[in-house]
């Protein structure tokens, strides 16, 4: 069973035409953000299984989209583009995966913490939820 795998099948998912900047986890530290941009989050299920003849566990695996945009319609238009994710049956070696299922997309808000430079514009964002159902494989002869 190699989580891994299991991750960067969920962060290839991601629509990578809708903006060309997707962040693990957080923005670079030191780093100016350009606008638009997607910071992407998961928990992993951390199971440890090893068996001739076990029923796999069955947990869930959570994907967090934060997306930040100039505008209300610049972030609805890049989570429009997102959704494209919702439903989607990943394939990974070792693992059985349910669809990915966006489960909650927040309303935008708008971020007074981070300024626009050059502008006395302020950011927008939300944040798309999602989940999909995964069983790690039994490990057979191991």
């Amino acid at each position: 069973m190699n989580t891994e795998a299991l991750g960067e099948a969920i962060l290839a998912a991601i629509p990578r035409n809708v903006v060309p900047r997707v962040h693990e986890g957080q923005i670079p530290e030191g780093s100016e953000p350009k606008l638009p941009w997607v910071i992407a989050q998961l928990r992993l299920p951390q199971i440890r299984e090893r068996s001739l003849a076990a029923t796999p566990i069955v947990t869930s695996a959570h994907l967090q989209l934060t997306v930040a945009a100039g505008t209300h319609t610049g972030v609805l238009q890049i989570v429009d583009d997102l959704m494209g994710i919702d439903r989607h049956r990943l394939s990974v070696d070792g693992w059985e995966c349910g669809p990915i299922l966006v489960h909650n997309v927040r309303r935008p808000e708008v971020d007074r913490s981070l300024t626009i430079t050059g502008t006395a514009a302020h950011a927008v964002f939300t944040v798309l939820e999602a989940r999909l159902t995964v069983s790690a494989m039994p490990v057979v002869g191991a």
